[in-house]
This record gives C-alpha cells, structure tokens and sequence, in this order.
C-alpha cells in the first residue's frame, strides 16, 4: 500500500475490502386454511346438509313436535317459541331455514359484512371443499448484507499485525 507523500508500506501493507448481498425469497407451504366457500359467502349453508338424524335403531330422531332433525340444519333464531310437544310437554324450539339458506348478504348484520371482505377466497386445488379450503403460503425471505475489511502489516521480518472485520 502507498499513499503518495504520506505513507510507503510497498511490500508492507495489505489491506482487502469486499462488499456481499444475498437473497433468497421462497415461498413456504404451511399447509391448508378453512375459508367460507363462494356459497357461504352467498348465504347458501346447504353443503353440511348431511339428511336425517338417526338413532342407534336406523329410526330418524324426531324433535318434540315430531319433525325430524336433519344433520347440519341450521335453526331460524326469529322463528323460537315455547310448544306443547307431542306427549304434552313444553320446550322451546325453533324452525329450520329452508336448505339452510340465511339470505343474501345484502340481509346480514353490517358487521358481518364488513368482516367477510377481509377474509379469503377459496383458492387453489381444494378451493370446492369445504374445508382445508385456501393455501396457507407464508412468504420466508431472507436478505443479508455483508461487508468486510482485512489488514495484513509487515512491521519487521518476524513480526506481522493482522486484522479483519465484518459488518
């Protein structure tokens, strides 16, 4: 190293500086989400509508007025009263929706819809089922920066100062 008029460490002084940058985006697959499917989303809970309700018989399961209860229905909370049952005593219960269809969004409390605009779609090859139904992709990039310094000196023939940095 020479500086001239300051400085010759010609066959002395050493010094390396060196300037790294890596990068490596990727994408990791953490599996599936449950998301309301398009249905849903259009009020349509028909999809759960798994028929009758049996006993360990095969008989349907009957509520107290003698209907029988379907799995996955969903009950009309407007339509709950107290009846007389079929063996005289009283209980509350209430309607099925029709193919449990809950109404157009446009009917739904504000809230939820303005909670359902934040949620995710239904997308990639499960995006039909009803659940497990959106890819839960997490992006993991990582950047790195590296800068580095070396000085080698000789300061006689048995002595040398060495020294290295890095940012």
């Amino acid at each position: 190293m020479v500086i001239p008029h300051v400085y010759n460490g010609h066959d002395k002084t050493f010094f390396f500086v060196a300037y790294e940058e890596y990068h490596n985006t990727q994408t990791l697959n953490n599996g599936t989400n449950t998301v309301p499917t398009t249905a849903y989303r259009n009020g349509d809970l028909s999809a759960p509508l798994l028929g009758p309700i049996v006993d360990s018989n095969g008989a349907p399961a009957l509520d107290c007025l003698g209907r029988p209860m379907i799995n996955g229905a969903v009950y009309n909370p407007a339509t709950t009263k107290t009846v007389t049952c079929t063996n005289g005593s009283t209980a509350v219960v209430g309607d099925p929706l029709p193919n449990n269809f809950i109404g157009a969004p446009t009917t739904w409390d504000p809230v939820a819809q303005a909670v359902l605009q934040y949620m995710h779609t239904p997308s990639g090859s499960t995006a039909a089922q009803l659940t497990n139904n959106y890819p839960n992709l997490q992006l993991n990039n990582k950047y790195q920066y590296l800068t580095s310094f070396k000085v080698d000196h000789s300061i006689g023939e048995r002595w040398h100062f060495s020294g290295y940095y890095i940012i």
